[in-house]
């Protein structure tokens, strides 16, 4: 708290002759580098391909410039500046001379000899540019071609390029000027790389009589319709022309051919012909589309795009609509009119293929609800909508949508909306900025919709007011904060135990299926969200559904044996389908998908289409993962894809029309639409070859499967479950533990576990085999050591399993390896009894709950890597180990770190930590620390003013100054900023009397401060000096500024903290160029954070250090995690 802060003082102005500083110097602007260095042309492809661009600067000056060490950035899909440069300059580049910089690839059309320097990484396809940096980190130039809506602007000058060039023309920009401005200074024309640039843009379309008439990018059949007509009087020889298509993105690239002639030779007036695809020629791509119609010379005859919020080389003026173009239910766009604007030339109406005539208007269909939506009285009330993480295109193919639910209209300016990461906390960054919503005003039930940028599908972009470029996480929320800061609504996904910042009650689960395009929507204010929302097909930009949506039918064919991994390791992964019904199933355009390590489904995680036809009543179907792991004998069919043996990983089984008809979910805290019901652990141990098998049908993936020996083609519902053993913690277990020792005793290959008889009798170990575990968890293929037959182990006698750098003596050898990012070992007696397991994994507070599950995890909480030091590294450097003291069968409490001693039973002793040691907790007194005294005035011959004892105002040095008391002011204040951000303060007060100062006081958490306007003479030299005397409470600091007129802003030039509220001085001097302005000089003195580092030993090494206690007055302990000591049994500490 800062309250009742004050500052009592008494000013001194000081003019000396002494101690001169240098004044400040003007800057020389001719002498500025770079002023004529501009980036001149620029393509994102070429006719050699996607990968065919290139990046041109020119020297438009007439002298030479030193370029080394400048910098050539590329600009990123999302707008930002790429973290690293594609090149850094070197030399000097003459007065009108080019430099051509080019990407490194076999589709370069551009010579080596013409080239300065190549470049690995193309320019994105939807948005793209470059920037200029010289040598000091400053911007010389910069250019951007972007969609509309792209998230960031931080490339480009003025108004930037619309992404409109055709890489199968071979289309650039060039630059034609130089006014700041982009869109003015470049022109759209025919590359010239390394040559003049262009002075006219590319021609325009021809638009003749001839014309593309009517488009459509599918159909009922799932075909794509072109059709051309002739609109003039004459017949026209149309054999020269042909076809071509833009992608997803409006890009044009050679190769992009739908029908390479036309299918008749002449086209008579008021003709129309459909111009067939040619078999093999490309078709429309999902998302956005495009017709480009041009002859054998590559002119252009007429061009038309449909695409939402992109830009498009096959747009004539404003692309059509894409998503709410309804082709699959026979409407296409048809040409009404030839005015080169697609928006104004087409309309959308029932298909006539092959006939000019324009088609009757599309039927409109409009949902039916039946009730309203949910509203509140009394005023505004935006909150979110609807969101999703992933869509049918992936986990870029996303939005988030607000919408004011209230009865008044919101002004969104200062607004802005946060993102909940994967961890549950809020991101750094916002979602949506107060940026994106300056100025936007949601009326009573308008909604405002935001979508990936580059990223999101047809349908967000045909809805988005505004993009963002970073994806939701698998476990992600919302955050919505008002002008004020204020959250005004929240809303989260994650999984039941994670505690989400953003969810309002319990968070919703991650269940959404991005192959029907799924989100959570809101159908109701309560301020629950599992009440709040509901599951349906997304409405981006439209209203919410009003009931859950499931797309999940009933069928007697079911995934019946599942695993991610085998002996033949994490690629002799495979899944089983049994008809299990008494009747054939047509499996006819059946699909199986897998679910990826976050759970999430999307169209690009097909991992298998079913063969047509029908399974008959029993019939087994099993694929495989193809490739030499594979232990599975003659599988019906193989994928390409493993199953992700290292996250978790699920199965979808979808019909021809995409309804799930079984799915499991196979995951360690992961929600997933794969999984129905309970996951089943990703715990598999592939070594021994089990997998998951069906026995049950409760819809509960954990009650329906059981843990068995795999058995591939064979589905037995009455397989022999295998159980998951817990360590008996018997006399033999793990006593130590190490992945490696300093390097002077083998580093990390000193590798060993050290195992001991604690019993009254010897043990026998014949045949106990020692396992080690991989990062993941998973125990590793082959034992670590077998103990050969007839070894017994006395009472305390220990045997040490080791690498041969450990150099341990008597030790059973083994050429297994922990991996450094994570290891563990298990002990199992010949008759298949886990004796032990110990596991080392944690690194951090977020790893305690996300460590690997496995069978070297199933002794309790994993043991920290770093053994209480800041890295694994060092503390083998220190020669740590983790040592057993007790066999409570939870790792955390067992053990303890200490210097490694293999082959020796020596090792600490157990102390119950969460007793104090004895005299640990007696109070004990510490001298305060002494301070460095604060300064005080120079002697002299003062000239003394008029004062009182509240103000003391002087002049003093070799040569006097008069201060003009009638035009010098004091001003207190109090001020949210330290320093002031601007040079007067808002709501400050004036003194009566700049020699009789009042206290500067706060009234809450804002920094008092007082300011003075001190006229004095200008000073003979070049160099002002102030003082300051005076005090505020307890120890806090004070900062003296001046107010620099050069660069318009206060700059601090002393600091001081004195003891108990003691005075203190303050002293600055500055250029009196900067500080002295029309007579007067501008001083600050505040109460403000603190800047000076109030310790002694800040420049040493602290760290695991106490502060020394006489150098502070209070320690506050903050416990980040609560949940992190629960885990940990408040074995560490506890505060």
């Amino acid at each position: 708290m800062r309250g009742c802060t004050a500052l009592v003082s008494s000013v001194v102005i000081a003019l000396p002759m002494a101690a001169a500083v240098a004044p400040a110097k003007a800057a020389d602007a001719a002498a500025q580098p770079g002023g004529q260095v501009v980036i001149s042309e620029i393509a994102n492809g070429g006719p050699g391909g996607y990968h065919d661009n290139f990046i041109e600067i020119a020297n438009w000056g007439d002298e030479p410039v030193d370029v080394s060490g400048w910098e050539l950035f590329r600009c990123t899909g999302t707008g930002s500046v790429a973290s690293a440069p594609q090149n850094t300059l070197q030399g000097t580049i003459g007065a009108g001379e080019r430099w051509l910089f080019a990407r490194e690839s076999d589709q370069s059309t551009i010579a080596d000899a013409d080239v300065e320097q190549r470049y690995t990484t193309s320019l994105a396809n939807e948005s793209y540019g470059a920037l200029l940096r010289d040598s000091s980190g400053e911007d010389v130039d910069a250019v951007a071609i972007q969609f509309p809506g792209t998230a960031n602007q931080a490339c480009g000058e003025g108004t930037v390029l619309a992404n409109t060039t055709d890489s199968a023309a071979g289309e650039s920009f060039q630059r034609t000027q130089d006014t700041d401005d982009n869109a003015a200074d470049f022109i759209r024309a025919p590359r010239t790389p390394g040559k003049d640039n262009a002075t006219e843009p590319s021609a325009a379309p021809k638009r003749g009589d001839v014309l593309i008439s009517e488009v459509a990018h599918t159909g009922a059949d799932g075909e794509g319709l072109i059709e051309i007509a002739n609109f003039g009087d004459t017949e026209v020889d149309v054999a020269d022309l042909r076809v071509d298509v833009v992608n997803q993105f409006g890009r044009r690239f050679a190769g992009y051919a739908w029908a390479g002639r036309m299918p008749v030779e002449k086209l008579g007036p008021g003709e129309a012909v459909v111009v067939p695809r040619d078999e093999g020629g490309r078709d429309f791509t999902e998302g956005a589309a495009g017709v480009v119609l041009y002859d054998a010379s590559g002119d252009i005859w007429d061009r038309v795009a449909w695409a939402d919020n992109q830009d498009s080389a096959a747009a004539d003026g404003t692309p059509l609509p894409y998503a709410s173009l309804d082709a699959t239910g026979g409407v296409s766009y048809q040409r009404v009119s030839n005015t080169g604007d697609n928006a104004a030339d087409f309309v959308a109406v029932k298909r006539t293929a092959g006939a000019i005539e324009v088609g009757e208007a599309a039927e409109e269909t409009t949902p039916e609800y039946t009730h309203e939506e949910p509203h509140t009285t009394g005023g505004a009330n935006v909150l979110v909508s609807e969101m999703t993480n992933t869509g049918p295109d992936g986990n870029g193919d996303i939005f988030l949508e607000l919408q004011n639910y209230g009865d008044a209209p919101q002004d969104m300016t200062g607004w802005s909306v946060y993102r909940c990461i994967g961890t549950g906390v809020r991101a750094s960054v916002p979602q949506v900025s107060a940026e994106q919503l300056d100025g936007v005003v949601l009326e009573p039930g308008q909604r405002f919709t935001a979508g990936r940028s580059g990223q999101a599908g047809a349908d967000i972009r045909a809805a988005q007011d505004t993009t963002f470029d970073i994806s939701f996480a698998t476990q992600y929320g919302l955050l919505v904060f008002d002008q004020d800061g204020k959250i005004v609504d929240r809303v989260g996904s994650a999984r039941e135990d994670v505690e989400s910042f953003c969810a309002m009650g319990q968070p919703l689960p991650g269940v959404l299926n991005g192959l029907h395009g799924e989100s959570w929507q809101r159908v109701d204010i309560t301020g629950d969200d599992r009440r709040d929302f509901i599951v349906a097909e997304r409405t981006p930009g439209r209203r919410n559904a009003e009931a859950p949506q499931h797309q999940r039918v009933d069928s007697p064919v079911k995934i019946t044996e599942v695993t991610n991994g085998g002996p033949g390791g994490a690629g002799d992964n495979f899944f089983e389908l049994t008809n299990t019904g008494d009747a054939p199933v047509d499996v006819t355009e059946w699909q199986v998908y897998r679910c990826t390590g976050t759970g999430r489904v999307y169209d690009g995680m097909l991992q298998l289409n079913l063969p047509d036809g029908e399974m008959a009543p029993g019939e087994v179907f099993t694929a495989a993962r193809t490739g030499a792991d594979s232990t599975v004998e003659h599988p019906d069919a193989t994928y390409g894809t493993s199953f992700n043996a290292v996250d978790g990983f699920g199965l979808m089984v979808v019909d021809k029309d995409r309804n799930v008809v079984d799915s499991v979910g196979v995951f360690d805290r992961v929600d997933s639409p794969c999984t129905a019901g309970e996951p089943l652990s990703d715990t598999l141990d592939f070594a021994s070859g089990e997998s998951y098998q069906r026995v049950a049908f409760t819809g509960d993936n954990a009650k329906d499967y059981v843990r068995a020996m795999r058995t591939p083609g064979e589905h037995d519902p009455d397989v022999e479950a295998i159980e998951v053993q817990k360590p008996k913690m018997g006399d033999v277990v793990i006593n130590e533990i190490a992945a490696g020792r300093p390097d002077d005793k083998g580093g990390q290959k000193a590798q060993y576990i050290e195992i001991i008889n604690n019993g009254s009798t010897p043990a026998d170990l014949s045949g106990l085999r020692v396992d080690y575990c991989a990062a993941d968890g998973r125990r590793m293929l082959e034992p670590a050591a077998v103990v050969p037959d007839g070894l017994s182990l006395a009472p305390g006698g220990v045997l040490t399993v080791a690498r041969p750098e450990a150099g341990v003596k008597d030790a059973l050898a083994t050429d297994a390896t922990f991996q450094q990012e994570g290891y563990g070992a298990t002990i199992t007696d010949a008759a298949g009894t886990l004796l032990d397991a110990v596991s080392v994994y944690y690194d951090d507070v977020g790893k305690v709950t996300n460590a690997p599950e496995g069978p070297c995890s199933s002794a309790g909480v994993p043991l920290d890597r770093r053994m209480r030091f800041t890295s694994i590294e060092e503390a083998q450097k220190h020669d740590y180990a983790w040592h057993r003291v007790q066999s409570t069968g939870n790792n955390w409490a067992d053990f303890v770190t200490a210097p490694a001693t293999p082959g020796s039973a020596d090792g600490p002793e157990y102390r119950d930590v969460t007793k104090p040691v004895d005299g640990s907790l007696d109070p004990v007194e510490v001298e305060r620390a002494t301070r460095t005294g604060v300064p005080s005035l120079s002697d002299g011959t003062p000239l003394t003013a008029t004062g009182t004892a509240d103000a003391d105002v002087t002049a003093f040095g070799a040569k006097t100054a008069a201060i003009d008391w009638s035009k010098s002011a004091g001003y207190i204040g109090a001020s949210s900023q330290a320093a002031l951000d601007t040079r007067v303060g808002e709501g400050e007060t004036r003194a009566a009397d700049v020699r009789k100062m009042d206290q500067a006081q706060d009234t809450g958490r804002a920094f008092p401060y007082q300011r003075f306007e001190l006229a004095v003479e200008r000073p003979k030299d070049s160099v002002v000096s102030i003082a300051w005397r005076g005090h505020s409470r307890d120890r806090h600091e004070l900062q003296m500024y001046f107010f620099n007129h050069t660069v318009g802003q206060w700059q601090r030039v002393d600091t001081a903290a004195g003891e108990d509220g003691s005075d203190v001085t303050l002293v600055g001097t500055g250029a009196v160029a900067d500080f002295y302005r029309d007579g007067t000089v501008d001083v600050l003195v505040q109460d403000g954070k603190r800047v000076a580092d109030p310790f002694t030993d800040s420049d040493g090494e602290t760290n695991q250090m106490f502060k020394t206690p006489g150098e502070y007055d209070l320690a506050i302990a903050h416990v980040t995690d609560s949940q992190y000591l629960t885990e940990r049994g408040c074995q560490e500490v506890c505060v």
